[in-house]
């Protein structure tokens, strides 16, 4: 139930009523899976106006090509549908706002990882990283591709008392070596929010579990901030009105 859980998706859909919901490009492969598909669905049929997306290779396939310091997000996979396996997660950066996010779902293929390090606007405008796989030591996350992206913080999404002990030593060595600030949930939400006039700062919220207290706060600067804060028009320009790109393999 970590992918999915039925009563923690109804909460999400009931409170904050999302206008658009993104979901994997695989098959359900288990009840719960499916039970929360069916919610989905059930949601979209309520109102026709919500938008309600699978992320597929027919649909990223369809998207144009991303092009570098925008507000647009990016779709990088899945460009392929593996069976029951991990690295059918969808990857996406986020940068619609004053700070980009890469999200990397459960992928733990090297040919992925190579392939993002690669990729100018990913290794040049990740700022915040939510490890693949709750940061498992997995073949994913290397010296190689933290030496390349250099995100500003790393995120592990987490509990407490997780059977596999995510994040890995390893990984937290790692991210150690290369100066990357750690944050995790497993000791409480981590929240992250842009500063007036929300074009450079943000401020990263360590909280501690089940209150409102913090544990430790950071104020950062985005990758993106000085490439695109003299060129405001054509940011508004790419940014309404426009689906995700995707970053094409090469």
């Amino acid at each position: 139930m970590d992918h999915c859980a039925k009563k923690e998706l109804e909460i999400i859909l009931k409170d904050f009523r999302p206008t658009k919901i993104e979901y994997p490009g695989y098959d359900p492969h288990t009840d719960t899976a499916a039970e929360c598909l069916s919610i989905i669905n059930t949601y979209k049929r309520k109102d026709q106006s919500k938008i309600i997306q699978k992320i597929d290779p027919p649909y990223i396939k369809s998207l144009e090509n991303a092009e570098n310091w925008g507000y647009k997000d990016v779709i990088y996979h899945p460009k392929y549908i593996s069976e029951g396996s991990n690295c059918n997660s969808t990857v996406k950066l986020f940068r619609t706002g004053c700070f980009n996010v890469a999200s990397l779902g459960d992928v733990d293929n090297q040919n992925i990882s190579a392939y993002l390090k690669s990729q100018r606007i990913f290794y040049e405008e990740v700022d915040i990283m939510i490890l693949a796989h709750h940061g498992a030591d997995n073949g994913f996350t290397t010296a190689s591709f933290i030496r390349e992206v250099r995100p500003t913080i790393a995120i592990c999404s987490s509990n407490y008392d997780n059977q596999f002990e995510h994040p890995k030593p390893e990984i937290k060595e790692l991210l150690y070596k290369f100066e990357i600030p750690l944050y995790t949930t497993k000791t409480g939400d981590v929240v992250v929010a842009s500063l007036h006039p929300h074009t450079k700062a943000y401020r990263v919220f360590n909280l501690i579990s089940n209150s409102k207290e913090l544990s430790s706060t950071a104020t950062l600067f985005s990758k993106k901030s000085d490439k695109l804060e003299h060129n405001w028009d054509t940011v508004k320009n790419i940014y309404q009105g426009h689906k995700p790109a995707f970053k094409k393999f090469f």
